[in-house]
This record gives C-alpha cells, sequence and structure tokens, in this order.
C-alpha cells in the first residue's frame, strides 16, 4: 500500500482511530519533520495530505530495474505489425481521452481495429487504466494495443488481468469474421501453437472467405511449426486461400514456395561482373505464367500504368519475398544490392518492391545496414548529410520506432550544429521521430544549442527551433 492510499485510510478511519501517520517517501521525509513537533493530529494530517498531493502532481523517479524490482533487464518492444494512424486520428483520440468521453473512444477503437491500426503509443497507459472502468473498453482496446502494448501489458500483472477480458474465446466460437480473425491473431501473440491448432479445429468448417482472413492471422510468430497446415491450405481448392498461405510460405525460408520465388527472381536479377565492376542486369519476364495467378500476381496491375506491364509483374514477384533472403540469394551485402539497383534503368521500380517486401514481411535488416553505412560515410566526412536524410526520409515510415529515433539520434551526434544549417533538412529528419527520448533531449539542449548559438544564426531556422 503506497503512502497515499494509508493516509487516504487515515482519513477514513480518522486519526483518533489511527493515530500513526504512514511513513513518507524520504524524499519528502525531512520537510515534513520541520517544525511540527507541536502540531496536532489533525493538523498533522492535513499538511501531510497537502504535501503528499504536491509531490504525486510533481511526479517521481522510475523505479531501478534490479532483483528487487522483478523486472530484470527489459528488452525493447518489437517492431509493429501494424499501420499508425494519422496526426487527426491521433489529435482526435487525445480529445475524446480528454473530454473523458468514453463511448466514443470505443467507437475510435472500434474503427481503428477494422481498419489495422494500432495506438498512438502515448495513449496506451491512459487506455489501460481506463479498460477496468468502462466494460466495453478491453474488448475493442485488444486488437489495437499493438506491439508496444503487448510489450507495456508484460510488465504490468493489473493491465494484464484487465485487458486479458477483451480476449474472450467466446469471440472465436460467436464472432464476426473480424473478431475471429483479431481474437486468433492475439492468441498467436501470446500462443503460437494454440492459436494454429485451433484454426485447424475448424478448417474445414468455415467458409472461403471466413479461411482466407484466419490464415492470414497466424503471421505473427510464424515459424517452420507451421508448414504442414501452410502446405494444406496453399492446396486449398479456393484462390484467395491459396494466395493467403502463400505470402506466409513465401516467407518461410524452409517452405517449396520460398525456394521457387527465389529461383525465379534469378531468372530476371543476375549479378555480372565486367571487368572489375559488377551490374545487376534485370530481364523482364516475356509473359504472365499462369503459376503466379496462384502466388497472388496480378497480370493487370495499377504500377503497369506508371511504369510498363512487365516491370510491374517484376515488382510483385520481388515483394513476394523477405529483402534479406534476395540479398543472401544474389550473393551480394545490402549496401552492394542498393547500389546495384541505383545503378540501373529501372531503380525506382526496384526500390520500391524491397521496401514493399520489406514492409510485408518486417524485414528491416537491409535497410539499416545501408543507413548504418551511410552514417559511417558521413562521420568520415565520405558523404553528404542530403544522402542520409534522403533515404532515411524514404524508409523511415516502415522502420520500427525504436530504430528511427537510434538513426536520428546518431545522424546529430555526427553532425553536431551542422545539421542546424538547413531547417528544410532537419524538418524532413524531426518529421519521422514522435518523441525524442530523454538522453537526446539533454544532449540536444546541453550540448548542441549553445554551440548553435555561437554561430551567425540569421539564416539556420534558430528561431523555428527555439519555437
Amino acid at each position: 500500500m503506497t503512502a497515499w492510499q494509508q493516509l487516504v485510510q487515515q482519513g477514513i478511519l480518522g486519526t483518533s482511530r489511527q493515530p500513526s501517520a504512514p511513513p513518507l517517501p524520504p524524499a519528502i521525509a525531512a520537510l515534513m519533520a520541520t517544525g511540527q513537533e507541536e502540531a496536532d493530529a489533525e493538523t498533522h494530517f492535513l499538511q501531510q495530505a497537502a504535501l503528499l498531493t504536491q509531490y504525486e502532481a510533481a511526479g517521481a523517479l522510475p523505479s531501478a530495474l534490479d532483483e528487487a524490482s522483478g523486472l530484470g533487464e527489459l528488452t525493447p518492444a518489437p517492431a509493429e505489425s501494424l499501420r499508425p494512424v494519422g496526426a487527426r486520428a491521433a489529435a482526435l483520440l487525445h480529445q475524446l481521452l480528454a473530454d473523458f468521453d468514453l463511448r466514443l473512444v470505443v467507437e475510435w477503437l472500434e474503427h481503428a481495429a477494422r481498419n489495422g491500426h494500432y495506438l498512438p503509443h502515448e495513449t496506451l497507459p491512459a487506455l489501460f487504466d481506463l479498460a477496468g472502468k468502462q466494460r466495453s473498453l478491453p474488448a475493442a482496446l485488444a486488437p489495437c494495443i499493438g506491439e508496444r502494448g503487448r510489450w507495456l501489458l508484460a510488465l504490468n500483472p493489473l493491465w494484464q488481468e484487465t485487458i486479458a477480458e477483451g480476449f474472450d474465446t467466446n469471440q472465436w466460437q460467436v464472432g464476426n469474421t473480424n473478431a475471429r480473425a483479431t481474437y486468433l491473431t492475439e492468441l498467436r501473440h501470446r500462443d503460437p501453437e494454440a492459436a494454429r491448432q485451433a484454426l485447424e479445429a475448424v478448417w474445414h468448417e468455415e467458409a472461403a472467405a471466413e479461411r482466407a482472413a484466419f490464415v492470414a492471422a497466424l503471421r505473427p510468430n510464424l515459424s517452420a511449426a507451421d508448414l504442414p497446415f501452410l502446405d494444406e491450405a496453399f492446396a486449398d481448392r479456393s484462390l484467395n486461400v491459396r494466395i493467403a498461405a502463400g505470402r506466409l510460405l513465401a516467407a518461410l525460408p524452409q517452405s517449396a514456395l520460398h525456394r521457387a520465388l527465389l529461383q525465379e527472381l534469378r531468372t530476371y536479377l543476375q549479378i555480372e561482373r565486367k571487368w572489375l565492376k559488377r551490374q545487376l542486369v534485370v530481364t523482364l519476364p516475356k509473359y504472365f505464367p499462369d503459376q503466379w495467378h496462384e502466388w497472388g500476381i496480378r497480370e493487370q496491375s495499377p504500377l503497369g500504368v506508371r511504369i510498363g506491364q512487365k516491370m510491374g509483374w517484376l515488382v510483385q514477384l520481388m515483394a513476394l519475398v523477405p529483402p534479406s533472403t534476395l540479398v543472401d540469394a544474389l550473393e551480394v551485402d545490402a549496401v552492394d544490392l542498393f547500389n546495384l539497383i541505383r545503378a540501373t534503368d529501372h531503380a525506382e521500380a526496384l526500390l520500391t518492391a524491397l521496401l514493399e517486401g520489406a514492409e510485408q514481411h518486417q524485414d528491416f535488416a537491409f535497410l539499416l545496414a545501408e543507413l548504418s553505412h551511410l552514417l559511417r560515410l558521413l562521420k568520415l566526412a565520405q558523404a553528404q548529410q542530403s544522402e542520409f536524410v534522403d533515404r532515411f526520409s524514404r524508409y523511415a515510415p516502415i522502420l520500427p520506432t525504436a530504430e528511427r529515433v537510434r538513426l536520428v539520434g546518431e545522424y546529430l551526434t555526427i553532425t553536431k550544429t551542422a545539421a542546424f544549417g538547413d531547417w528544410t533538412t532537419l524538418q524532413m529528419v524531426f518529421r519521422h521521430v514522435d518523441a525524442l527520448p530523454p538522453r537526446m533531449t539533454h544532449t540536444l539542449l546541453t550540448e548542441q544549442l549553445p554551440l548553435l548559438l555561437t554561430r551567425n544564426t540569421r539564416d539556420s531556422g534558430i528561431g523555428r527551433i527555439l519555437l
């Protein structure tokens, strides 16, 4: 029981029945000891309540991570698999929470879940607290808490109990397709084997639309253990089910489909050596094989209008496999592949394919490799700031939040005040970071800003920074 809870209990019982005051936190205990020798119990109680109120409002330092805390060493939250909400939607949620309009909050959450969005991270603690006060909130909240939400739940048993109500097994038995797919996805995060077994138990009873939706829900924690079931689904009589299963099989290096896709790509993408240089030779498909329909490639793709029909086929084919496995198949590293692609006549289309594959498979290693390489060159004065900023701005929307913050931190550390010389460039970097961590903010304010103020800041955008 906290000091505040003990004080409330004393107020309910009365100082005559519970005369002893609760022990205060060490940070403020000395303040209460000053001049309190002659105060009566009631005065002492009121003064202690006033002091604790201010103390609670001012906040407190976080607890240390040690054996006593029961938390041990924390690992970062995984990357989000859902999509973030837009700025206007996030602002609306903040307003609804400020107004304490729980009915509209539930409606907002249901809309976000239907569209595959995760909640703004900063709203999670408040929503978890509210979930215990509104019976309909846990069920609406559960589908869109995202990876950060699940990470936070693991740190707070009280929140776990509250949100667990949103994962009622009745949803799987009697819910609509969206509710059942959501339940399956959340179960997949907690117990991958149980989720697959739940789907296997009803597989032959479900309609084709449901089978396709439920197979797609197995993407979290995908592993080789899922191969037998996915192979069965890939032979389903419904094309949509086969496509959904194929999307998952394509991500598993152990699957026959994954190997077939890489073999197909080697037909159209080859590394050739001419003298001391290597180049990527891109060969466009001559026709559309029937098998590609089974893989979910569209013959009449909207991409074809912009980049040509055959190039549109190749882009779709490339996006089916995790980019890291393509890097391995071509026997190059990530940085080399990017450089080789940019030297071709199809650079824009091929980069689009890589980014789509990275987003679909949550495979960011090759993107991070190139950005880290650019930072190393920047540190050695062998690259321009604009090179890093341009590529960071393109990759950032699909990178995990923690990686975006890390890269921005390294960029500012390397460039120091030079980063502030062009406000437009700096703005391009910061728009991809929701909030700077305390350590980075401290560095900016205590080290970089004072250095910047010693320069001629007339045209450097310093006014905008300070605002």
